[in-house]
C-alpha cells in the first residue's frame, strides 16, 4: 500500500480538518520536474525502408568496420540526426495539430490572430502533431549532431530542411509529389551515413556500386510512396528498382547475394504480380512487402562493401 500521510490545516484557530496525501499516487508537484523531456515510440512496422536504416546502410556499403573506435558513436549520432531530428519535419502524419490544442507553453503575442498564434497555425498545417517546442528542439539537435559529425553533414541536413519545405508546400498544395520523402527517407540518410563512418566526414568511401544500389533501392521506394499516396501506374517503379537491384549484384559478381536477393524479393513479386490493379489492397500488399525489402537493402549493403 501507498505511504500516506495526515496533514494539519491551519486557518488561525487550530486543527480543523485532515488531508490525506498519497504521495505514489499524487507525484511530486510539476515545478519540480523536469524542464525538458524526450518522448521515444516506434512505428508500428519498423522493419520497413527507413532514415535509420538508410544510415546503416550508407554505412555498410563503405566497407570501413563499424565497431571499431569512435565509428559506433558517429554512427548512433547519424541515426538520430536523419530519422529523430530530420523526422520531426516533415513526419507524413500525426495524432494531432498544434492549431487545435493550447500549447505548453505560451509565447509572446499568442493572442488570438496574433504574429505567434498565426504562426502555429501555419506550423499545425504543415507539420501534423508537431508543436513550435518540438520544432524548436529539433533543430537545436540538428545543428548540435552535424557539428559533431563534420562538413558534409552540414550539406546534408541543408538539402533535408530544403527537402522538408517540399513537403509542407506540397501538403499545402493538397498534391503530395514521392520525391522529397524518398530523399528524406533513403537518399540523404544514405549518405549521411557514408558520411558518419569516415573520420574525416567525407564521402570519400562511398563506391560507385553503392550509389548505385542508392539510385535502385530509391527508385523502388518512390513507385511505394506513389502508389500509398493513391497513384496506382507507381507500380512500375518497384518492379524497376528490383530489376536494377539484381543487376547490380551481377556486376558485383556476387552469386550468393544474388540468390538470396533474388528469394527476398520473390514475396512481393508474387503479391505485385497476383494483383493486376492494387486499387484498395494496395496499402495491405505494399505492408506485407516491406519486411521483405528491408531485408534486402540491408542485405545489398553489406554485399557490396
Amino acid at each position: 500500500m501507498a505511504p500516506e500521510e495526515s496533514r494539519d490545516s491551519f486557518d488561525g484557530t487550530g486543527p480543523s480538518m485532515t488531508q490525506t496525501v498519497n504521495y505514489e499516487r499524487d507525484g511530486p508537484a510539476e515545478e519540480a520536474g523536469p524542464l525538458i523531456s524526450f518522448h521515444l515510440s516506434l512505428p508500428p512496422n519498423p522493419l520497413r525502408i527507413g532514415p535509420g536504416w538508410a544510415v546503416l546502410a550508407g554505412a555498410l556499403v563503405t566497407g570501413v568496420p563499424i565497431l571499431e573506435g569512435t565509428v559506433p558513436l558517429r554512427l548512433l549520432g547519424a541515426v538520430v540526426l536523419a530519422d529523430a531530428a530530420w523526422g520531426a519535419l516533415w513526419r507524413p502524419g500525426g495524432t494531432g495539430s498544434v492549431a487545435d490544442s493550447k500549447p505548453a507553453l505560451t509565447l509572446p503575442y499568442s493572442q488570438p490572430h496574433g504574429p505567434s498564434e498565426r504562426v502555429m497555425r501555419w506550423i499545425g498545417r504543415s507539420v501534423p502533431g508537431s508543436s513550435w517546442q518540438a520544432l524548436g528542439g529539433s533543430v537545436v539537435a540538428i545543428a548540435g549532431l552535424t557539428f559533431l559529425l563534420g562538413a558534409q553533414a552540414w550539406f546534408l541536413s541543408a538539402a533535408a530542411l530544403l527537402a522538408a519545405a517540399w513537403t509542407w508546400t506540397s501538403r499545402q498544395a493538397q498534391d503530395r509529389s514521392a520525391i522529397p520523402y524518398v530523399l528524406l527517407g533513403l537518399c540523404l540518410p544514405w549518405l549521411l551515413g557514408s558520411v558518419a563512418v569516415d573520420p574525416k566526414g567525407s564521402f570519400a568511401r562511398l563506391p560507385a556500386e553503392g550509389l548505385l544500389l542508392l539510385v535502385a533501392f530509391s527508385v523502388l521506394q518512390w513507385g511505394v510512396l506513389r502508389v500509398t499516396f493513391g497513384r496506382n501506374h507507381g507500380s512500375w517503379a518497384i518492379w524497376l528498382g528490383q530489376i536494377v537491384v539484381l543487376a547490380v549484384l551481377c556486376k558485383l559478381r556476387q552469386p550468393g547475394s544474388l540468390a538470396l536477393t533474388a528469394a527476398l524479393f520473390m514475396p512481393p513479386v508474387w503479391w505485385l504480380a497476383g494483383a493486376s490493379k492494387l486499387g484498395t489492397r494496395a496499402k495491405a500488399i505494399l505492408a506485407e512487402s516491406a519486411p521483405w525489402w528491408w531485408a534486402a537493402l540491408l542485405l545489398t549493403a553489406f554485399a557490396a562493401r
